[in-house]
């Protein structure tokens, strides 16, 4: 019996695409993988947890989000919920909460449904602000100016920081827990004139500038403001009842009367409705609900007084428009979105990506996209990888840009992600789709309590023969473990255990974990690099070397489906390298021969 060389150390990714028994590096994960990630030492490893951020909600679902650098150096995470907006909020004590900035009402109330958000110049009054739809005739604006009461009297209120700097304009209004108050005058941090009497407002109270709803002049019938978009500071409103897209001035964001002038307002009418902008690097990309993408182009008149625009339709197939409104995203040069046609597809080209790409994006992970309900989903770009939200199904997806590979499928235990945003911290923040709660993922070794169900699936190893029949007896695997984890491997001898399926556990305290913490040896420590998966973040005292082979009586086969997995709470584990040390079968003829 001659030897086959079979040790796996480099791992290649996620795949759903090929016949289960056929695809052709066995180095690759496939389906029944989950919350295993490559990390960046090349091991494969458990999944991080999620933490709950600020306090959990009730039931209904956030509904939109942003995230914002101001001009004045502020940053707002924050989020949609029924009618209400809010923000991330650090109070002086350092706990983290949403405060509400606004609640619609009446004729001003949002969607359930959906707001998208962007940012614009108010040339006015020389700031930038956040406008945001919601589903409603009128779009909505916000300063973003805020502080915190430090104390107060009857006509004055003190705060934390300098409110010219902040945003405040120099008289106006502001709301503190959902109360509105009149001021007349700041004082570097104090405002001045206030009334009604604020002193019933607890110290470290949120203040914030009121959201604003702007009214369009002469809107067309059945018009609602329902997706926003910013270019050049011209404000794109479209709507998914209409083909009509409004653009706002591009001196004066509110204005929306049509003109020829060079930055004017306009009118345009697509051939499909709306379903949302993307800004490209040099212009307005809008997407339509059915087959359509459409591109805005813009040439001014040679005296430069005039300015004529274009609506110029993609060529695209047939199902090649977006297949729910926040799953589109700019990534660097290259606008990305999941079509109707179930797959994931990029406009123009991203970095490591062709522009001649001749498949899509998602072709490695086909089979699971073809079978998703993909309403209500969302793309994220974090951190060189492109995450998408698939929430009708639980999951969500993970492409890395820099190595070009899909992760194995990511399930949350107790959350259901629709989409993220990405905070000041650098975290992952996520919202749910069907609870008024968001969490920082990758955080932690549990889901919020409750355990990661990890598990690696291995594709099917016929050796390089399909039809050779082989020989085993012993499977060796390297890796790291917390000393409470139990690991369980399983070996499935022809598909699906036609001939016999052996599996074992491993113990974090087994005689086989030789690098004991006491013994002062060095564990899976940081490199520096944040990772998604649980191990590669973790103290060196935390997780454990090991390296063990399992020996059992000789076992004929002629493929071999190798599987690991964890359910252990706070457990983790990251696999550096496992193999066997299969032999081609000589002493006898395989057993699949016909004779006549």
């Amino acid at each position: 019996m001659s030897e086959i060389k079979d040790f796996i150390a480099t791992y290649s990714g996620y795949t759903n695409r090929l016949e289960v028994t056929n695809t052709p590096d066995p180095s690759f994960l496939v389906a029944g993988s989950q919350n295993v990630l490559l990390d960046w030492q090349n091991s494969l490893s458990s999944r991080r947890g999620f933490t709950i951020l600020g306090t959990a909600g009730s039931a209904g679902g956030v509904k939109g989000e942003f995230t914002w650098r101001t001009s004045r150096g502020d940053f707002y995470t924050g989020r949609q919920i029924g009618l209400t907006l809010q923000v991330k909020r650090t109070d002086a004590e350092g706990v983290v909460s949403w405060a509400t900035i606004h609640n619609s009402s009446g004729g001003d109330e949002f969607s359930a449904e959906l707001a998208t958000f962007d940012t614009v110049f108010d040339d006015t009054n020389k700031i930038d602000r956040l406008v945001f739809a919601a589903g409603n005739v009128k779009f909505f604006t916000w300063a973003g100016a805020t502080a915190s009461i430090v104390s107060s009297t009857a006509t004055t209120i003190v705060t934390n920081r300098d409110l010219g700097a902040a945003g405040f304009p120099a008289t106006g209004d502001v709301v503190i827990n959902g109360t509105t108050y009149s001021y007349t005058g700041i004082t570097t941090n104090t405002f001045t004139g206030v009334s009604d009497d604020p002193t019933g407002e607890d110290v470290d109270s949120f203040i914030n500038s009121p959201v604003t709803a702007t009214a369009i002049a002469s809107i067309p019938a059945n018009f609602t403001c329902d997706y926003i978009g910013v270019q050049r500071n011209q404000v794109f409103l479209n709507s998914k009842t209409s083909r009509i897209v409004l653009v706002s001035s591009a001196v004066d964001y509110t204005d929306f009367v049509t003109s020829t002038a060079v930055g004017g307002a306009r009118e345009l009418t697509l051939d499909d409705n709306g379903a949302g902008f993307l800004s490209s690097k040099q212009s307005m990309v809008i997407f339509g609900q059915e087959n359509s993408i459409f591109n805005i182009t813009k040439t001014i008149s040679a005296d430069n007084l005039k300015e004529y625009w274009e609506v110029e339709r993609l060529a695209t197939s047939p199902r090649q428009g977006l297949i729910s409104p926040l799953a589109k995203i700019r990534v660097k040069n290259a606008l990305m979105f999941i079509t109707r046609e179930k797959t994931l597809d990029t406009v123009e080209f991203v970095e490591n990506i062709s522009d001649e790409q001749s498949v899509p994006i998602s072709d490695l992970v086909k089979n699971d996209f073809d079978r998703f309900d993909f309403t209500g989903a969302s793309i994220a770009y974090w951190e060189r990888n492109i995450i998408v939200c698939i929430p009708a199904e639980n999951l969500m997806y993970i492409y890395d840009l820099q190595r070009k590979l899909w992760q194995a499928p990511i399930t949350w235990s107790g959350a259901t992600i629709a989409m993220c945003s990405v905070d000041e911290n650098g975290d992952l923040i996520g919202h749910d789709a069907f609870n008024d709660s968001s969490f920082v993922l990758f955080s932690g070794t549990s889901d919020n309590g409750e355990a990661v169900e990890s598990k690696a699936v291995f594709a099917y190893n016929s050796y390089g023969d399909r039809f050779g029949l082989k020989r085993m007896t012993k499977y060796s695997q390297d890796g790291y473990i917390s000393p409470n984890g139990v690991l369980k491997r399983a070996l499935q001898f022809d598909y699906r255990g036609a001939r016999g399926t052996y599996e074992k556990e491993f113990e974090g305290i087994s005689d086989f974990v030789y690098n004991d913490p006491d013994s002062g040896g060095f564990g899976k420590a940081p490199l520096g690099k944040r990772t998604l998966s649980g191990s590669s973040m973790l103290f060196a005292e935390e997780l454990r070397r090991f390296r063990y082979a399992d020996s059992f009586p000789p076992k004929e086969f002629y493929e071999l489906l190798v599987s690991y997995e964890m359910r252990t709470l706070n457990g983790q584990w990251s696999l550096v390298s496992h193999g066997s040390d299969v032999r081609a079968t000589n002493s006898r003829a395989n057993d699949i021969t016909r004779t006549t």
